[in-house]
C-alpha cells in the first residue's frame, strides 16, 4: 500500500524503497538499542539513567513476560523489551516539530502491518513448536468435546478468529497515531492562520497554541500508552500459543 504523504529518497525498484517512514525506523531502532546497550554498562554505583531503565526492564519482565506468560516466557523477553521500546521511539520521534522532515512511521498502516504480521508469525512458530504442527493447528483450534459435525463452523471462526487479532494490533496503533497527529495539524494550522492576522485574531489565536500545547503532552502519553498496548499485547497471544488448551 503506497502512502500518498511519502516520496522515495531511494527508489530501488518496486520491492525496495527507502522513504521517511523507513529513515525514522532506522533512528527508532538506534535509539532503542542505545537506550538499553547503555544501561546495561556496568556501574559500581548505577546513575539515575541506569535505575531508571533498569526499573522499567524490571516491569516490563514482570508485567509483560512473568505475569502474561509465566517462566516459560523469559526467552521472549528481549523480542517483548525491544518491541516496546522501538515502537515507543516509532511514536514519540514524530511528536517534535520537524516540519517537512519530521514523520511518524507508526501512522503508516505498512509499518504497523508488517510489525503485526512478524508477531503473527512468531506466535504460529512459537505455538508449533511447542505443540506440533497437530497439537497446533487441530487441537489449539478446536475446543475440547465439540460434536464433530460443528467442527467445519468452530475452525473458520477460530481461524478468523486469530487473524483478526492481529489485524487489530496493526489498525490501532496506526489509528491512533494517525488521528492525533491530524487533529494537532488542526490545531497547529488554526493558530497559524489566527497569528498572521490583526491584532484581535491574534489574541484568539492563542487558543489553538494552547490546543496545540496540550495535544503535544497528550500525544507524549498516548505514544507511550500504545507501546505498552501493542508489547503487552504480543505477549498475551504468545502465551496463548505457549499455554495447552483444553
Amino acid at each position: 500500500m503506497e502512502h500518498a504523504a511519502l516520496q522515495n529518497i531511494v527508489d530501488l525498484g518496486p520491492y525496495f524503497s527507502i522513504n521517511k517512514a523507513v529513515i525514522w525506523m532506522w533512528v527508532a531502532a538506534f535509539l532503542a538499542f542505545i537506550t538499553i546497550y547503555m544501561a546495561g554498562k556496568k556501574e559500581m554505583v548505577p546513575g539515575r539513567y541506569q535505575s531508571f531503565v533498569e526499573l522499567l526492564l524490571t516491569l516490563i519482565r514482570q508485567k509483560m513476560v512473568l505475569d502474561t506468560m509465566g517462566h516459560a516466557g523469559l526467552p521472549y523477553f528481549p523480542l517483548i523489551a525491544s518491541l516496546f521500546f522501538f515502537v515507543f521511539f516509532c511514536n514519540i520521534v514524530g511528536v517534535f516539530p520537524l516540519g517537512p522532515l519530521g514523520h511518524t512511521a507508526t501512522s503508516d498502516i505498512n509499518v504497523t502491518a508488517t510489525l503485526a504480521v512478524l508477531v503473527l508469525v512468531i506466535v504460529v512458530v512459537t505455538g508449533v513448536r511447542k505443540k506440533g504442527i497437530y497439537g497446533y493447528f487441530v487441537k489449539g483450534f478446536i475446543p475440547h468435546g465439540v460434536p464433530w459435525y460443528v467442527i467445519p463452523l468452530i475452525y473458520p471462526v477460530e481461524i478468523i478468529s486469530l487473524l483478526a487479532k492481529h489485524f487489530a494490533l496493526a489498525v490501532r496503533l496506526f489509528a491512533n497515531m494517525l488521528a492525533g497527529h491530524q487533529v494537532l495539524l488542526v490545531f497547529t494550522g488554526g493558530a497559524v492562520a489566527l497569528f498572521a492576522k490583526g491584532i484581535g485574531w491574534k489574541l484568539l489565536g492563542v487558543l489553538p497554541f494552547l490546543g496545540v500545547v496540550g495535544m503535544l503532552l497528550f500525544e507524549i502519553f498516548v505514544a507511550l500508552i500504545q507501546s505498552f498496548i501493542f508489547a503487552i499485547l504480543t505477549s498475551l497471544y504468545i502465551g496463548d500459543s505457549l499455554r495447552e488448551h483444553h
